[in-house]
């Protein structure tokens, strides 16, 4: 009898504990789960401790020499191919987020904007920064594709 895709990924997942490599992903579930059910039912984000920028609001900031502290936490691979990156932007991968919170933690006190492709996952990251303490966090609204969709700049580095 040929096993079900459930078991497959079972098997595989079973796999990657007994390897010791455990996807850092794994641990994003939860809060991804929670985001998405209560937008299911309600219609709406609901994360409490961040707000959103939206990019035209971002732009007129880095315009004016008042450029936030800007994390991009989409993949390694994302940041540097496709649209590119907003110029100035800390690369943290979302699945790497909290292992990799010291290098974020110079900025506690700063405003900080979280990136991701269309403004998800980056609400996410800012709940996470906030729970981490981070006084001033928001999520970049429509993200880095509405963000290279209007023209505004990118770069690769």
């Amino acid at each position: 009898m040929e096993p079900s895709s459930v078991d497959k990924r079972i098997q595989a997942r079973m796999e990657q504990e007994k390897s010791g490599r455990d996807p850092s992903w794994v641990k994003m579930v939860p809060r991804f789960l929670r985001m998405f059910l209560y937008r299911a039912f309600k219609g709406k984000w609901h994360l409490p401790a961040v707000s959103e920028i939206h990019v035209d609001e971002l732009h007129h900031r880095i315009e004016a020499d008042r450029q936030p502290v800007l994390i991009d936490v989409r993949f390694s691979g994302e940041f540097d191919t496709g649209f590119g990156h907003i110029p100035g932007s800390h690369s943290i991968p979302i699945h790497e987020l909290e292992t990799r919170l010291d290098e974020a933690r110079p900025f506690m006190e700063r405003e900080v904007v979280t990136i991701c492709p269309g403004g998800g996952m980056s609400l996410v990251a800012a709940e996470m920064l906030a729970e981490a303490g981070f006084q001033d966090v928001k999520s970049l609204k429509g993200g880095i594709d509405l963000w290279f969709k209007k023209g505004y700049p990118t770069t690769r580095s």
